[in-house]
């Protein structure tokens, strides 16, 4: 991801780029039974559009936002770790705002989604470091 950035500062104007990025997913199901549990994948790569805008007195602004869409499957087992049921997670990603985190670089820190117990999703969040200069 820092070569994007090079990239970007090295230019004179208004660039547009993309980088894709594995995120740790917080994944919490809704509606579950005494005993039950959830297993699915622990990371998912998202897509980001990242934008640089320029003044001649140097950089503006630096704007990262994600996009497109991501889809998984999460199962959920009983006490003996049976599979007793298979949900398909869909979340649309463009335009979810990024919630900011003190941090050492520009990366995403997590996914936080929350879906009931057939897969539709009722709330995302996603916690992106911002660069911490103090």
């Amino acid at each position: 991801m820092r070569g994007i950035f090079e990239k970007l500062i090295e230019a004179d104007k208004t660039e547009q780029d993309e980088f894709s990025y594995d995120t740790e997913l917080e994944l919490y199901v809704d509606g579950l039974e005494d005993g039950e549990e959830v297993s699915g994948p622990k990371e998912v790569n998202l897509t980001y559009a990242i934008y640089i805008e320029w003044r001649s007195w140097g950089l503006k602004d630096i704007s990262v936002i994600p996009k497109g869409k991501i889809e998984f499957e999460v199962e959920i087992t009983d006490v003996n770790d049976r599979v007793i049921d298979t949900i398909t997670v869909s979340v649309d990603i463009d335009n979810i705002d990024l919630v900011w985190v003190s941090g050492h670089s520009y990366v995403p820190e997590s996914l936080i989604v929350r879906v009931d117990r057939t897969g539709k999703v009722i709330d995302v969040d996603l916690n992106f470091y911002f660069q911490d200069h103090s």
